[in-house]
């Protein structure tokens, strides 16, 4: 897992790293035969600044 551009907040970019780990992926197939490839999931932060999760 890499982070392709930064938050500019180390500890957004480790929990969004630590968020993905656990996901499983299929491999990318071409005519049944799997092949490298890279995925680009863009993930989106809302900060509460009273401490709430909702």
């Amino acid at each position: 897992i890499k982070i392709r551009k930064s938050s500019g907040y180390a500890i957004l970019d480790q929990s969004a790293i630590q968020a993905v780990k656990p996901w499983k992926f299929e491999p990318a197939k071409k005519s049944g035969n799997p092949f490298a490839a890279w995925v680009e999931l863009p993930i989106k932060f809302i900060l509460h600044h009273d401490g709430s999760q909702s």
